[in-house]
């Protein structure tokens, strides 16, 4: 239990720097946020295509659909941030 914990707190740790790394190399936070969002997509597309590999898949849309998902996943996250800033 130890190393499959260490495992994916080192993965989720990994899977994070492209959404954090470009923040401490712009200035501007827009600048950062664009890179981060670039950074994002191309993991996550990425990882989409890695997955492929383990299901036996289609490269491309394992890739596309992960970053569909994710994509949706974070405009939801997104959409209750806002919700949550009006609402205080």
């Amino acid at each position: 239990p130890c190393y499959a914990g260490l495992t994916s707190c080192g993965l989720f740790f990994l899977g994070s720097l492209p959404s954090v790394v470009p923040f401490a190399y712009f200035t501007e936070p827009m600048d950062g946020l664009a890179a981060a969002a670039i950074g994002t997509g191309l993991s996550l597309f990425l990882v989409g295509a890695v997955k492929s590999w383990a299901t036996r898949g289609t490269c491309t849309r394992a890739a596309v659909e992960n970053l569909f998902i994710a994509g949706f996943g974070g405009a939801i996250a997104y959409g209750v941030g806002v919700l949550f800033d009006r609402s205080i």
